[in-house]
């Protein structure tokens, strides 16, 4: 399976991998990003998905698409300046969004500081069962 191409479909990565495993959102990923590729995207809002697909994926990807295509954006060239678009879509979770300004910007970025700083808050309160931080 290649890597994701473009900052949509890292998002779709993220989708695939949202409260999944490691093997099931790699899996999941392969089936969609597959279909994806194989389909016109801009019929993809009303098509039925994999069977294989988890349920929740595929209507968080209708969900992306649709409202992708409502603001006239070009899926597979979809820009960070866009990114405030995918911000409001349920579903993409914060993680996905820190992914791909992660991958797209500089590291000094203000819209990657609040990202870091509240996942290693998150993240600490996880490995040390913390309830207040």
């Amino acid at each position: 399976m290649k890597p994701p191409n473009n900052i949509f479909e890292t998002i779709t990565y993220g989708i695939c991998h949202a409260n999944s495993t490691t093997n099931e959102g790699n899996a999941q990923y392969a089936i969609l990003i597959t279909y994806l590729r194989n389909n016109d995207l801009y019929a993809l809002t009303e098509h039925t998905y994999p069977d294989t697909l988890i349920d929740d994926k595929a209507v968080i990807c209708k969900r992306l698409i649709s409202t992708l295509i409502g603001h006239g954006v070009i899926l597979n060239e979809l820009t960070i300046d866009q990114m405030h678009i995918i911000e409001t879509i349920k579903g993409v979770t914060k993680n996905t969004i820190a992914l791909v300004y992660l991958l797209n910007l500089d590291i000094s970025d203000e819209r990657i500081i609040p990202y870091r700083d509240s996942y290693f808050i998150y993240g600490m309160k996880m490995l040390y069962n913390w309830k207040y931080a």
